[in-house]
């Protein structure tokens, strides 16, 4: 199964940099090991007048390798994954 997802600035770029393997997402969804995640960066921090608000072109496909839900204290509403890196993508 593939995952399109929105991503804020910060998370996206730690993971663009692969300085962050993983994911901690709502699990409003069935995640699970062999899906498929694409992180869009969303750039949330101008106001709907900013046409440069939203999507920035940017984009991470990655591998689901292993989720949690609600395990090791983490709240039942949430999911670990851990993700390897697939491909970056960049769009103008």
């Amino acid at each position: 199964m593939v995952h399109a997802l929105k991503t804020w600035p910060e998370p996206f770029q730690l993971v663009w940099d692969r300085r962050k393997l993983f994911e901690i997402r709502k699990s409003d969804r069935s995640f699970s090991a062999g899906d498929l995640l694409v992180l869009r960066e969303w750039d949330p921090c101008r106001g709907p007048w900013d046409k440069r608000q939203g999507y920035t072109g940017r984009a991470i496909v990655a591998e689901v390798r292993h989720v949690e839900y609600g395990t090791w204290g983490l709240p039942e509403d949430l999911a670990v994954l851990g993700i390897d890196i697939i491909d970056r993508q960049t769009r103008s």
